[in-house]
């Protein structure tokens, strides 16, 4: 199909109109480009920070790119590849591929779950770990030396490491992002 334009995030209403109408897709991230093409997408439509990335690149394999890293990239906008590029992207530079692929989000931690088994009734679990009257829960325990036991979780996401213990229900997990960046800047930033 041909391109038109890239909207990332539109309001609700736009969204409700746009889904109605059915000449929309959505976007689900995958590209098939060459690094070339990017780069210069970056070097066109966002300078300032293009000019610190090859700043940074510039000093890989030398004494000096730990610096350079440390002293550039906090200094770039944060701004979504999206916004910053995919918007500016010219209609006639770019093809859709129309496909139903299903929809689990990558991002989380559940769809690790659902990739290995999609059945809602499964468990799936590594390490030394045992459930009773438990369902649909991911269980990952990277101690050896301990026991992690479920009894009555249901769509429950537990991961057990020497540092830490995160326990969250699989429709909140996109709120954990919110817990580990506020544990930042207190004495529980080595966590994060």
């Amino acid at each position: 199909y041909t391109f038109d334009s890239f909207w990332y995030r539109p309001p609700m209403d736009e969204c409700q109109k746009m889904y109605a109408s059915g000449r929309y897709v959505w976007n689900t991230g995958y590209f098939v480009t060459t690094p070339g093409y990017v780069r210069a997408l970056y070097a066109t439509h966002q300078p300032d920070m293009w000019a610190k990335l090859t700043g940074i690149e510039a000093k890989i394999g030398t004494a000096g790119y730990t610096e350079a890293l440390h002293d550039l990239y906090p200094q770039m906008e944060t701004i979504s590849f999206d916004d910053a590029i995919l918007t500016h992207v010219p209609h006639n530079q770019a093809l859709v591929l129309h496909g139903n692929m299903g929809w689990s989000d990558p991002g989380t931690l559940y769809a690790l779950k659902e990739a290995i088994n999609p059945d809602p009734a499964a468990n799936v679990s590594k390490g030394q770990v045992v459930t009773h009257d438990s369902k649909d829960c991911l269980l990952y325990n990277y101690e050896s030396d301990k026991l992690v036991a479920a009894v009555g979780l249901e769509g429950m996401i537990v991961v057990n490491t020497a540092e830490s213990v995160l326990v969250v229900h699989k429709d909140n997990i996109k709120l954990v992002k919110a817990m580990v960046d506020g544990l930042v800047g207190t004495d529980l930033e080595k966590y994060t």
